[in-house]
């Protein structure tokens, strides 16, 4: 009986003959979107780069699911109990957004030091408001960077040729590199006030849901801002759009919403002092040349028997 590799459409015609060839001499068929048939789920073995097909044939009486590869660090939308239970491996794409994701933050850290995001806001406006404006140089301020792994250690470190104090916070506060403090989970909100800058980098997680929530932004300094670069749910919106209104903090960039796309009517989208990018932090020209490397490799892995080690996820951890 015939056992499936299914691929998304974010594979080339190249890549895609790359990974028939691979699969030559194998008892594995390569099926693309065009050519996987309903008919087919229950002999799939792997699915690399479609989330929505994982959930279809987890819900089959009966299936051959042993691995499933994503492009993204986070793997919240997958069923990740389900997947544990069963024993399929989970690979996801940690690192492959690294520089993305770290040249995406520095941009919104600079737009509110330097005031560009407000000054771009005004151009429409009679006033001219550059003396109104509060603006910092980096060295003069400490950033609070929420999640200390591939991703805030390569921003801990970008951000060192600025000079600030960068503090990282991770589960128990363990050192990590880049940063010049590290505090626990369960007590860094006692320092909040402490930070021009705060960073979220976490990854989504029972642990993390709501986390950023009207307790939060209350301890937040009223001239600081609030980034989320991690995930959506992570934010009580509707907690943050009052922390903004009344002046609780000073300004918000995200990049990830609860709901995507935004929806027109949402109220995320009038507020001045919110700036805000359509999940694209993450995305540069070469992610999916970079994403096929990765999968190339753990598919090589998963052909000789073996574990597909590189970025294998923890479910205990949920990353």
């Amino acid at each position: 009986m015939s056992q499936y590799i299914a691929i998304s459409k974010r594979f080339t015609l190249e890549q895609q003959a790359q990974l028939t060839k691979r699969l030559a001499d194998s008892p594995f068929e390569l099926k693309t979107p065009a050519t996987l048939q309903e008919k087919d789920y229950p002999n799939v073995v792997a699915v690399l780069d479609q989330p929505a097909l994982v959930h279809t044939i987890l819900a089959l009486p009966q299936h051959r699911l042993r691995w499933v590869q994503v492009i993204s660090t986070g793997i919240d939308s997958l069923p990740l109990t389900q997947l544990a239970k069963e024993n399929v491996w989970v690979t996801n794409g940690s690192g492959l957004q690294k520089q993305a994701v770290v040249e995406h933050t520095l941009g919104a850290i600079l737009s509110f030091t330097r005031g560009l995001a407000n000054s771009f806001v005004h151009h429409d406006e009679p006033r001219w408001h550059g003396s109104t404006q509060k603006i910092v140089n980096l060295n003069e301020i400490k950033i609070l960077i929420l999640g200390t792994g591939i991703i805030g250690q390569h921003l801990a470190k970008t951000l060192k040729a600025f000079g600030p104090v960068i503090a990282g916070v991770n589960t128990s506060g363990h050192a990590a590199e880049g940063f010049d403090v590290t505090l626990p989970f369960d007590h860094y909100q006692e320092s909040l006030a402490d930070y021009h800058v705060v960073v979220n980098l976490l990854p989504g997680t029972t642990a993390t849901e709501n986390i950023f929530n009207a307790s939060f932004f209350a301890k937040m300094a009223t001239d600081a801002a609030f980034i989320n670069m991690g995930r959506g749910n992570a934010v009580v919106e509707s907690d943050l759009l009052t922390a903004l209104n009344t002046g609780e903090i000073a300004a918000a960039f995200l990049d990830v919403f609860t709901t995507e796309p935004l929806p027109l009517n949402s109220p995320l989208r009038n507020i001045p002092q919110l700036y805000w990018t359509p999940h694209i932090g993450g995305l540069s020209i070469d992610l999916t040349a970079r994403f096929f490397q990765l999968t190339a490799t753990n598919l090589q892995n998963f052909l000789q028997g073996k574990t597909p080690t590189l970025n294998l996820v923890d479910f205990r951890r949920g990353y």
